[in-house]
């Protein structure tokens, strides 16, 4: 099971300390569009939004490639809402189609 975590960096970071935390704040802000705004990154026009972006690729196969089974990924962005869920849910659905089993918890997500 490999264990996938979003978090906003304006609250506090999640109780369990993950294997490694990775920075999302450098991808574009669906914040920052209008009609992204109001949705999450559970919303498939987050995800394409964010999932363009030449970091987005960097950061998916970078994990893919080094997580192991019993790992915990953090995924942070400002807010917790946009990016770090969006990449959480990509990067899922490319581990899933590798054979791991994934679980998700996005803590932030209804601030």
């Amino acid at each position: 099971m490999i264990r996938l975590v979003s978090f906003g960096r304006k609250h506090p970071q999640p109780e369990r300390r993950p294997d490694r935390i990775v920075d999302c704040t450098h991808l574009p802000n669906p914040h920052h569009e209008p009609r992204l705004r109001p949705l999450t990154g559970l919303d498939s026009a987050v995800q394409t939004y964010v999932a363009r972006s030449r970091g987005y690729t960097r950061i998916a196969e970078h994990v893919v490639a080094t997580v192991t089974d019993g790992d915990e990924v953090a995924f942070a962005c400002y807010g917790g809402r946009h990016r770090s869920v969006a990449v959480a849910e990509l990067v899922a659905d490319r581990l899933r189609g590798k054979g791991f089993d994934v679980a998700i918890e996005h803590c932030d997500l209804r601030r």
